[in-house]
């Protein structure tokens, strides 16, 4: 469901390059230096809800749920160009060449990063595309908000054929991807979950049941960590054993980072940024109007 505008919630991140992108439902866009913790970019969007997040050295991709992604100059809050959608866009990620986009039109929709035009088109997702991720030379896909049985696929990122497809899930949704040299690990909501896919052959490993829908996932190489409706929750990555819940008591919590020695996760209007070996509060910023 889309957040309430007239509020100010938190909900999306993104970091790359010492930088933290937060996205918010009040259609705005902050960009937060991780040096120093402050704030040094606002994009007032024309946009809806602020829904996903991609940056990289040619500048700032923002996906809404207003039927596009706008593309702003990287270190100004200038727009440069838009992607048009026949509905809402729920995530946005990239790589040197292309730029990927999922909707409510139940398509992945992938773009020449140079010109901005439609390369090609990955379609079959049942009714819309919840998340889309890159690891090495595959694309991973997740099916959004079915009563059938969400489904995962794999595609070849260099020809675009579909490798894999997984409709073993019983949750409606696949919210979010996130992945380490021998894991593919999903997040799952109604029932949520949290499954673990060895990449080889994409056998499930493991499956770990969460309380609420699993919003976003992140991982390195001592922990994974995971987004809940108000809480995070902190995983070893050798057995996947729980080391620590966060609980923000009806803040909404709908993304978590890892970042150098920093769990860095939102609670509605702030972001709140841990210490990732001792779990203390290192500092917060306030984005409330």
């Amino acid at each position: 469901m889309p957040l309430d505008p007239s509020q100010t919630v938190i909900s999306s991140l993104y970091i790359y390059k010492k930088r933290l992108y937060v996205g918010l439902a009040d259609y705005r866009v902050v960009v937060v230096d991780l040096s120093s913790f402050t704030k040094i970019i606002e994009i007032i969007e024309e946009l809806w809800e602020v829904k996903s997040i991609y940056s990289d050295d040619t500048g700032i991709y923002i996906a809404s749920l207003n039927e596009k992604v706008n593309f702003y100059d990287v270190d100004d809050d200038q727009l440069k160009n838009t992607i048009s959608h026949e509905l809402g866009v729920i995530c946005v990620t990239g790589d040197d060449e292309y730029i990927y986009t999922g909707s409510f039109n139940g398509n992945v929709n992938i773009w020449s990063k140079s010109e901005l035009n439609l390369k090609t088109i990955l379609d079959g997702h049942l009714p819309r595309v919840n998340s889309v991720y890159l690891d090495y030379d595959r694309i991973y896909s997740g099916d959004g908000f079915t009563t059938l049985g969400a489904g995962i696929r794999i595609w070849n990122k260099n020809s675009f054929n579909q490798i894999y497809m997984i409709k073993d899930p019983p949750s409606k949704r696949v919210n979010c991807f996130t992945s380490n040299d021998k894991y593919l690990i999903s997040g799952h909501g109604s029932p949520g979950e949290i499954r673990v896919w060895l990449k080889s052959n994409m056998t499930l490993e493991q499956t770990i049941k969460t309380m609420n829908d699993v919003k976003s996932l992140d991982i390195n190489n001592n922990l994974l960590v995971c987004s809940l409706k108000d809480q995070i929750m902190i995983f070893d990555v050798e057995n996947f054993n729980l080391i620590k819940e966060i609980k923000e008591n009806g803040r909404e919590v709908n993304s978590v980072k890892l970042y150098s020695d920093y769990i860095i996760y939102c609670a509605r209007d702030k972001i709140k940024v841990i210490n990732s070996k001792d779990f203390q509060l290192i500092t917060e910023i306030n984005f409330k109007n």
